[in-house]
């Protein structure tokens, strides 16, 4: 998964309108993001952020374009080696 320390939105969901987000891993400065959920309000205002976070430069915030393409290939590849051990026999 791609995260960027200064993300202030690292996930977004549709089920935010009903439930609140797991606890996820602290910001670079040391707060949780959305701590208080409530039903609707916290969806719209992630929403928002996610919309906000998008002014950061490249690399920064929610800016994944330039790490798409790695992220992807790594992923792929992965999953290719899976796929062959998954053909090899058992010892």
């Amino acid at each position: 998964m791609l995260s960027h320390r200064d993300d202030p939105v690292r996930s977004w969901s549709p089920r935010l309108l009903v439930r609140p987000e797991e606890p996820g891993p602290a910001t670079v400065h040391g707060a949780r993001p959305h701590g208080r959920w409530w039903p609707v309000l916290t969806f719209w205002q992630v929403t928002a952020d996610v919309v906000a976070a998008r002014s950061a430069p490249d690399g920064h915030g929610h800016r994944y374009e330039g790490e798409l393409g790695d992220a992807w290939r790594a992923a792929l590849e992965g999953a290719g080696a899976r796929a062959a051990d998954a053909d090899q026999p058992l010892p």
